[in-house]
């Protein structure tokens, strides 16, 4: 982008110089938005918009070919050897830095090809983290993320997760407070009780689980305590029921309901973060970064047939804003 005004916010006042690349090209930063950039060629330019009408316009190639006069695989090269710049979090500002307070985290997947561990600012949605895995997710590339952002200067003071078990220690032991999204904890006890059960405990519970998340209700970390302990105490002995299964050993009668119950009660210590540091303004669930990734995945729709290495910069993009 080459303009005098800001890429970004369309500032045209607040632009100082920070420096030359490596290639010895100038470098720029707006004041207002904290957002940073460098000029560039002709050429990077048309690849721009070839881009920019490609992932936001949702142009196919052959409109493509046709709007630039290019040949199709011409326009597909562009595509595939498009750079999107980088996330740079040195390049944010001390002040920027200190600004961001409460982050989200949480990993999103395109089939088995694998996914994306990503961070933002729980506040105003900024991408502060994008990192391909391969294969399903581990705590070690949560860890990774998170001493990623503190090592750029950036010291979050909470942080909204999915409740994946050892992060949220992992996340203690790096001073950061957690609260664990409601939507995910509401998620894990469907997961046991199925989300049309048959029994009366089960019917109940899930009526608890919907009041939880229900955004019409005030709820707080004694309401729901005792609404949980309520639950237990009207069904302990039949949470207690044995039976012997085939091999003639004593098991659970209904272990899926007591791991429900279980997972309630080792995530509860984080549910409720939020309600003691008001200050924060931590929000309950990871809603921000999974809208993000819902509307990302619905354009990503329309690039069906592509390359994953493509998809994943095309994601990329489409939560950077860039």
């Amino acid at each position: 982008m080459n303009s005098k005004n800001c890429p970004y916010c369309d500032c045209s006042t607040e632009i100082v110089k920070i420096g030359l690349t490596s290639a010895k090209r100038q470098r720029y930063l707006c004041k207002a938005c904290h957002k940073s950039w460098t000029n560039k060629s002709r050429n990077n330019r048309l690849s721009d918009k070839i881009w920019y009408d490609f992932v936001w316009n949702n142009m196919p190639v052959r409109a493509l070919a046709k709007r630039y006069q290019k040949h199709p695989n011409t326009i597909r090269t562009i595509l595939h050897a498009y750079k999107l710049e980088p996330l740079d979090l040195n390049s944010l500002s001390e002040e920027k830095k200190q600004t961001i307070t409460t982050i989200v985290m949480d990993t999103t997947y395109f089939g088995r090809a694998g996914g994306v561990v990503v961070i933002i600012d729980a506040h105003n949605g900024d991408l502060l983290y994008f990192h391909e895995i391969k294969g399903s997710e581990s705590n070690m590339e949560y860890y990774r993320a998170i001493y990623t952002l503190l090592n750029a200067g950036i010291y979050p003071k909470a942080c909204v997760i999915d409740g994946r078990k050892g992060v949220a220690e992992d996340l203690e032991d790096a001073g950061i407070l957690v609260q664990m999204c409601h939507f995910h904890m509401w998620q894990i006890v469907k997961r046991y009780i199925a989300g049309e059960p048959l029994l009366t405990p089960n019917i109940e519970l899930k009526s608890i689980m919907n009041w939880f998340i229900s955004k019409h209700t005030v709820i707080t970390k004694h309401s729901f305590a005792a609404q949980i302990l309520g639950w237990k105490e009207r069904h302990w002995l039949w949470l207690k029921e044995k039976h012997r299964n085939e091999n003639g050993r004593l098991e659970w009668s209904h272990a899926e309901t007591r791991r429900a119950y279980n997972s309630i009660i080792s995530h509860a210590k984080w549910l409720f973060t939020y309600e003691k540091y008001p200050e924060l303004n931590i929000p309950k669930t990871s809603n921000i970064l999974e809208g993000k990734f819902g509307n990302a995945k619905d354009k990503l729709k329309l690039h069906h047939g592509y390359s994953h290495k493509l998809k994943i910069k095309i994601f990329f993009s489409l939560l950077s804003g860039g």
